[in-house]
């Protein structure tokens, strides 16, 4: 399973459980997103997107996670291959 960074910006909890997202030192600079994952090979890999690239970088991850991978291929309808759940339905989903 791998995950998302960003990596211009990063997460400052506080007391009371207030969060505020503060700028890094690499603010600007190089690659904005990077995929860390655990490649076929069992060793870590990364894949670094560009700013405003991060749901291919969600995606990324996503086809390199063999689970989820098997998830896309059946959503292939749609173009971004992601599944997407009605709202009005998805409540009833669960009960049933």
């Amino acid at each position: 399973m791998g995950h998302v960074e960003d990596r211009w910006y990063k997460t400052v909890r506080h007391e009371g459980g207030r969060k505020e997202r503060v700028k890094t030192q690499l603010f600007g600079k190089g690659l904005r997103y990077r995929v860390r994952y655990i490649g076929p090979d069992g060793k870590e890999r990364k894949k670094s997107f560009p700013d405003r690239a991060k749901r291919e970088a969600e995606a990324f991850m996503v086809s390199t996670d063999g689970q989820a991978a098997g998830l896309l291929r059946r959503s292939a309808g749609r173009p971004d291959g992601l599944r997407r759940v009605r709202r009005d339905l998805a409540p009833h989903a669960f009960l049933r």
